[in-house]
C-alpha cells in the first residue's frame, strides 16, 4: 500500500472520526449552532492533523518517523493546553455574536460580526481537531511493525526500537 492509499484509507478517516468526536464532546455545553460550527471545524482539523505527520517526516525520506512520529510531539500536543485557546475563541465568537445583535450598527457591520462569531467558532473546533488528528495518526502508527521511536508493536507487545534514523 503506498503513502498515499495509507492515508487515504486509514489516516484520514480515522483522524475524521477523532476530530469530530473529541469536537462533539468538548463542545457539549454550547448551544447548537455553536457545537456544530466546532464539530465542523473539528471534522476539518482532524483532517489536517491525520495527515501532518507524514507531511512533517516524509515518508520517502530515510527519516521517515522520526521527530515529528515520536515522543516530542506527543508531549508538544498533550502538554499544550488547547482549553486555554479554545476559550479564548470562544469568547470572542460571544463577543462578536453581542456585537452582531446591536441593531444601531448596518446590516453590512452586524453580518461582519456575525461571520467572525462563526470563524471563532469553527477556529475553536480546528484547535482540538488537529490534535486528536495527529494523535490517531501516531496510534495507528504505533500497531505497526515498524511502531514509532522510540518503540515497536511486535508479537503482542511494546518493545524499544533501535535508535539512529528508521528507513521505511
Amino acid at each position: 500500500m503506498s503513502i498515499g492509499e495509507r492515508i487515504d484509507k486509514v489516516h484520514l478517516p480515522a483522524a475524521a472520526i477523532a476530530g469530530v468526536g473529541v469536537s462533539v464532546y468538548r463542545s457539549r455545553e454550547e448551544s447548537d449552532y455553536e457545537r456544530l460550527l466546532e464539530v465542523l471545524g473539528g471534522l476539518l482539523g482532524g483532517c489536517l492533523g491525520g495527515v501532518l505527520p507524514d507531511l512533517l517526516d516524509l515518508p520517502t525520506s530515510p527519516n521517515h518517523r522520526g521527530l515529528a512520529h515520536g515522543g516530542v510531539a506527543v508531549v508538544a500536543l498533550v502538554k499544550r493546553n488547547s482549553m486555554g485557546a479554545v476559550q479564548r475563541l470562544r469568547e470572542s465568537a460571544d463577543a462578536f455574536r453581542h456585537a452582531a445583535q446591536d441593531l444601531s450598527l448596518s446590516p453590512q457591520v452586524r453580518k461582519e460580526y456575525a461571520l467572525r462569531e462563526a470563524l471563532c467558532r469553527l477556529a475553536a473546533g480546528f484547535v482540538v481537531g488537529v490534535q486528536a488528528g495527529y494523535l490517531s495518526h501516531l496510534a495507528l502508527d504505533l500497531f505497526t511493525p515498524r511502531g514509532l521511536p522510540p518503540i515497536s508493536w511486535s508479537d503482542g507487545r511494546l518493545q524499544r526500537t533501535p535508535s539512529g534514523p528508521t528507513h521505511s
